[in-house]
């Protein structure tokens, strides 16, 4: 498979390690832009594509501080769950519930609540939340995005036997099948 220039973590990958084709996704939890894809366009990606064997679809943080002031703390919560194996669920609860914490300034309790309502150690969820764990990773994702000519989210890269791609924006499905 292609080797893209981004670094992985590994809980925030799904799909066939050997794919022919890697999607990286850099996103902003609170971003509407990125929820629509989660929520329009990722199911069919993750059905006909990752469930095929087809495609390693990767996240990578791009919180966007200025204007989302809960992004950075979201990241950090799916990466703590990440690090009890539950990224993937704290990804989808993030998305999910979008309205009900972005603008919220008690966000992080509500993070701490999810994390207990997924069944994860709430004291190792919170410590982690708490002292910034991840803080450091996520924006060392966000720098390399930064280096990639990210400037919005979401943006996704595709590297593939054809050679590689990019493209800012939340496109529908079909976009992706190109």
């Amino acid at each position: 498979p292609p080797q893209p220039p981004f670094g992985e973590e590994p809980h925030a990958v799904v799909g066939n390690p050997y794919a022919p084709v890697v999607i990286f996704d850099f996103a902003d939890f609170q971003c509407p832009f990125c929820k629509r894809h989660h929520d329009e366009t990722l199911p069919q990606i993750y059905d006909h594509y990752i469930e095929t064997g087809l495609v390693r679809y990767v996240v990578k943080d791009f919180p966007l501080s200025t204007i989302h002031l809960q992004a950075q703390k979201a990241s950090e919560a799916a990466e703590c769950a990440g690090a009890q194996d539950d990224y993937w669920q704290m990804h989808d609860r993030l998305y999910g519930e979008q309205a009900q914490w972005s603008g919220n300034p008690g966000a992080v309790d509500l993070f701490k609540q999810y994390a207990r309502n997924l069944g994860l150690d709430g004291p190792e969820f919170d410590t982690c939340l708490d002292e910034g764990v991840f803080s450091t990773e996520v924006l060392e994702d966000k720098q390399e995005g930064m280096t990639a000519g990210v400037r919005g989210t979401p943006t996704f890269f595709f590297y593939g036997p054809n050679g590689t791609a990019s493209f800012p924006g939340a496109y529908p499905y079909d976009a992706f099948q190109q």
